[in-house]
């Protein structure tokens, strides 16, 4: 697992401890941030362009 900075440190240790404390509205909240999520990453709009077949075969080759 990746080093955690002081911050998220002390966060973790607080939730270990039991020191936080839900948010009243977090069912809503996460609900809110997954309808967000799905919806940012929705592919729902098409392009077509015209390619010389060289750039094509260019922009499909791996860096």
């Amino acid at each position: 697992m990746s080093q955690l900075h002081r911050d998220e440190q002390e966060i973790r240790g607080a939730f270990e401890a039991g020191l936080l404390q839900q948010a009243p509205d977090s069912d809503k909240r996460q609900a809110r941030h997954q309808h967000s999520a799905v919806a940012m990453c929705r592919k729902d709009a098409r392009i077509n362009i015209r390619l010389a077949s060289k750039n094509l075969r260019d922009l499909r080759e791996d860096p």
